[in-house]
Parts: structure tokens; sequence; C-alpha cells
């Protein structure tokens, strides 16, 4: 097993309706980590994922370390999110789920790196997958706007409940698309045409893709513990 086999055990006890946990030391969320600061939702792209900033906790301390560092770790994860939840902070009345940890499956570890997590293994390394880019590109949003402002709570909630909300709508549906009106691939085009929809979602599966190719020794542990 791996030497953070206890983090893991302790998220999959605190967090009873995941079946998957991930931690990663990619590049772009683990710079968020190591600058100590949570990650803004700048735009609808993150929203549609997480709702509201990805939170960056504390460090442990000297004890902490001593004592057992990786039980501690997810210790930390786990706190955090039974407190907000406690406290009411950051979860919408509109949203399908009250728990806070799935409405945001991830987390960093100050000066260490990212966790996520998901209903299912797969959701748990396409939640790191999307991580990633969205780090990214808050880290390009302030490299070209130093004085960026998070997006309009309005839009925020309007793109994560659209999704994920108890009256969500979003994607293609037999009910609410008129197929014969979508473009889809022809063919006898040089260039084939696709429908809009989902198409970030097919991104992220791609770098999802990439992902297990590159971190080959990308590892989770499973259910029901």
């Amino acid at each position: 097993p791996s030497s953070d086999m206890k983090t893991h055990l302790v998220l999959y006890k605190a967090f009873q309706k995941i079946g998957g946990v991930v931690h990663t030391h990619s590049p772009w969320a683990t710079s968020w980590a190591q600058a100590g600061r949570s990650i803004p939702c700048y735009g609808t792209t993150h929203a549609d994922y997480f709702y509201g900033s990805v939170p960056c906790l504390r460090t442990l301390t000297k004890a902490e370390i001593d004592e057992d560092y990786e039980y501690n770790t997810g210790r930390i994860i786990a706190e955090y999110f039974k407190d907000t939840e406690r406290s009411g902070s950051g979860v919408s009345e509109n949203l399908a789920q009250t728990e806070h940890y799935l409405a945001v499956p991830c987390a960093l570890c100050k000066n260490h790196g990212p966790f996520t997590w998901g209903k299912t293994p797969y959701e748990a390394v396409y939640h790191a997958v999307v991580l990633e880019e969205v780090a990214k590109m808050a880290a390009r949003t302030e490299a070209i706007n130093a004085k960026a402002a998070e997006a309009p709570q309005i839009l925020q909630d309007k793109h994560y409940l659209r999704k994920h909300g108890k009256n969500a709508y979003y994607g293609q549906t037999k009910k609410t698309v008129d197929t014969a009106s979508v473009r889809t691939e022809d063919p006898n085009e040089k260039h084939p045409t696709r429908s809009s929809y989902g198409m970030h979602s097919n991104f992220f599966k791609l770098q999802l893709k990439l992902y297990f190719r590159v971190f080959g020794g990308l590892y989770f542990y499973l259910g029901n513990l």
C-alpha cells in the first residue's frame, strides 16, 4: 500500500458518499498550494465544476507532523469540510446535495499539493484533471490582470446550479434538444462540425487520458472502507 494510505482512509470514513481519492503533485495546482493560496473562481469553467473557491488548508504543526503526518493530513481536510457544513458557509440552499465535500470535491494542502475525490475512482481522477486546468487558468488570469476579481456570485450560482442544482438542466437531453437542428459529423466534410454540447467536458476527458499516461503511478484506494 501507499505511504499515504492513512490520508485516504480518513477521507473515506469522513466523506461517506465517495468511492475514490486521488493525490497528485500536478504543477499548477501544487503551485497554488506552495503559495498558500486558495484558487478563486474567476470564471464559468471553474463554476461548472466547483462551487466557489478551491480551499488551501493550513500547514500541519510540528506536533501533528511528528505524531502522524499522513493521518493528520487527512484529518485537516475532513475537519475543514465538516466545519463549513456545520456553519452553512459555502453551500447554496439550491444545491442538489448538501454535502460541501461533493460541491467542492478537492482541496489544497499548503506547501504540499492537491487532493481530489469523487463518487467513483474515475470521477476522482476527472476532478484532478479539471482542478489542474482551473489552477492554470486562474494563474494566467492573475498574470494578465493582477487586479482581476472573482466572477459575480450570481454567475457562479447560475453555472454550478444549472449543472448540479435541484433543477439542473445542463447538457443534451431528448426532451429539450431538437436533434434535427443540431449539426453533427458529416463524413463528406473535410472539417466535420460538431455539436457544442459538452465540448469542454470532452476536452477534460482527453486530458484525463493524458494524465493516465503521464502519471502512471497515480493511485487511489477503493470503496466501502
